[in-house]
């Protein structure tokens, strides 16, 4: 959408001018007769030479306009291709896919030649006091560096992840300079128009000069009557013509609006719609024409945080520009979803909220699909492969007869392979009843240091394979939590386990459960291997995530594990974090409120246990 400086060319002269043009020729009628006489051959002269001017100022005016709206429609494309650029950089960014890169190394290699060509009409411009050639300049540093950062998150995507670009892509810098590029394009366009301005302005008065020659000619020859009436019809085409390229520009504009793929909405801070365009007509069912100055909740469904966050946008408290939500929008009697990007601009007439829209119910019918289809294998997979493990764990007893010491060595290796199989799709039965909310928690008082212990049991045989030490320490008199047992334990049991798999053969894995303030109790799981690489901090708690480095990948895992029991830690009220230095070991920390703490909080109904608190 353009920029408000590029809304028009220039002012066009309205109905009152022209009346007062008439009031004064007329005026000058008697006058001009007596002189014409005397004066006839001298204004003969006179006004062959001045309509000569006339014609040659017209068509630099023409020239000067149709170079303005150039070199304003190359200013566009310019910042047309850095929208591009940066659309395609993030598209890549998100999905990993190279095809988004294509506007970007468009932009790359079309960004230099189109700039040049910016500044060749800079150079060539016949308003000579047009621009500040330091906006030029400043224009085209923001390009040179919103490129390079570009480019720099493309190579940091690729080097370290999509996580590490999108942190970097939260930061706001690269919005900083889009929003400082936007700004610098609305200052050089204002500009721009400023200076035409003050060169139709000049050429207007030095027309009404030869204006008054020409009237003064009318009374005086009446032979030139009919010359001097087609020279004002001409006069007259010329500023038509001009006025008809403003409305062209004005339409050009629209055009860009109406075929926009998004459902575009425009409306004021007080929520009254006043523009929408074709695509969202289509979208919401209704004709623009019908929502004129209706609210935007009659589109959308507002909560009171969404009126909030729309409040603040018009206050200017919040982000400018690309802020976008989820919300339910109205069709007919149903709803659906949408995507929405709210921005705030300024024009004359106020401030304007600006949201583009997208529907995505289609997006969500395949994310259904999708995690429908993951729980369907998932479920078919895992009744062959326990009935299959359950087998293998049978013939490795012995249920057979003696095995060869070959076969045994084969059965092992195919029974922790079939156990490890179903870790994952447990892992990922897990992950799709948390995202779709339908893990159930069985809340009752729990004693956290017998979890802890429990735990421990469970995961001795590992600890025993792996000749790491696993030390519990904790105090009798802690208070309970409410919780889910298992659950916990499912937490606790993955924390020791990764902390065991990271263990050098030897070490020691410490778990402490304490209670560091009041009302809180924390379990620490704490291990002296490898620690945490830095550039992995911020995905750890990631779905499938896991460190790069060869020493991490061989320690095996889904990468589920940490997930599942963040979700876990957060639906039992706490929360799960970790310190860990590269070469000092890591130490997982399971911060959990106690039972009167979470029995008192609010929402605690969601919350009572499902059988009554025992004690500790």
């Amino acid at each position: 959408m353009p920029t408000p400086p590029l809304r028009s060319i220039a002012p066009s002269p309205g109905v009152d001018t022209l009346q007062a043009l008439r009031r004064r020729y007329r005026r000058g009628l008697g006058l001009a007769i007596l002189l014409g006489l005397i004066l006839a051959p001298a204004l003969l002269i006179a006004s062959a030479w001045e309509i000569t001017r006339d014609f040659a100022r017209g068509a630099a005016l023409r020239d000067t306009v149709n170079h303005s709206y150039e070199e304003r429609s190359q200013m566009q494309t310019v910042f047309s291709l850095m929208q591009d650029a940066e659309t395609g950089q993030r598209g890549y960014i998100l999905t990993g896919q190279m095809t988004f890169l294509e506007p970007y190394q468009t932009a790359q290699k079309e960004l230099p030649v189109q700039l040049a060509k910016l500044e060749a009409m800079e150079r060539a411009n016949p308003v000579v006091d047009r621009v500040d050639p330091k906006l030029t300049k400043h224009l085209r540093e923001l390009i040179e560096r919103r490129m390079n950062g570009l480019g720099q998150l493309i190579r940091q995507h690729d080097t370290q992840g999509a996580e590490a670009a999108i942190a970097r892509i939260s930061t706001g810098r690269g919005k900083q300079i889009m929003d400082e590029l936007r700004v610098v394009v609305a200052q050089i366009s204002a500009e721009e128009n400023r200076a035409l301005d003050r060169r139709i302005a000049e050429d207007r008065r030095t027309s009404s000069g030869t204006e008054a020659i020409i009237i003064a000619m009318f009374v005086g020859l009446t032979l030139l009557l009919v010359a001097i009436y087609s020279l004002v019809l001409r006069q007259s085409h010329a500023r038509q013509t001009l006025l008809v390229r403003m409305q062209t520009t004005a339409a050009r504009q629209s055009a860009i609006l109406e075929n926009a793929q998004d459902s575009i909405v425009i409306f004021d801070p007080d929520g009254a719609i006043e523009t929408i365009n074709r695509a969202a007509e289509a979208m919401f069912g209704q004709n623009r024409g019908a929502l004129a100055g209706r609210d935007i909740s009659v589109l959308l469904d507002l909560s009171e945080d969404a009126r909030r966050f729309l409040g603040e946008l018009s206050a200017g408290t919040g982000p400018k520009a690309g802020v976008i939500r989820e919300f339910k929008a109205r069709r007919g009697e149903g709803t659906f979803p949408v995507e929405a990007s709210f921005g705030l601009i300024t024009l004359p007439e106020g401030d304007r909220i600006v949201s583009a829209m997208r529907d995505i119910s289609e997006r969500r019918r395949i994310e259904t699909m999708k995690s429908e289809f993951v729980s369907t294998v998932s479920h078919e997979l895992r009744t062959p492969l326990t009935s299959i493990g359950g087998s293998l764990g049978l013939l490795l007893g012995g249920a057979a007869g003696e095995l060869p010491e070959s076969a045994n060595r084969l059965l092992a290796i195919a029974h922790r392979n079939c156990q490890r199989l179903l870790r994952l799709i447990n892992d990922i039965l897990d992950i799709e009843k948390i995202e779709s909310g339908q893990m159930n928690f069985e809340m009752a008082s729990q004693d956290l240091s017998d979890l802890a212990k429990r735990s421990i049991d469970a995961v001795s045989g590992m600890a025993v394979e792996a000749q790491v030490l696993v030390s519990l320490q904790t105090n009798p008199a802690l208070p309970a939590v409410l919780g889910d047992a298992d659950r916990l334990i499912q937490v606790i049991v993955n924390l020791v386990s990764n902390a065991i798999k990271f263990s050098a053969h030897g070490g020691e894995v410490e778990v402490i459960v304490a209670a560091p303030q009041p009302g809180r109790l924390q379990l620490k799981v704490r291990d002296h291997g490898i620690g945490i690489p830095p550039a992995f901090h911020s995905r750890i708690f990631s779905k499938f995530a896991q460190a790069d480095s060869s020493d991490t990948r061989q320690k095996g895992g889904t990468g589920l594990g940490l997930a599942i029991s963040k979700e876990i830690a957060e639906r039992h009220g706490g929360r799960l974090t970790f310190e860990s230095a590269l070469g000092s070991g890591a130490t997982f920390i399971l911060d959990l409120p106690d039972l009167a703490t979470a029995m008192a909080a609010p929402g605690a109904a969601d919350l009572q246990p499902a059988v009554a608190p025992q004690d500790a």
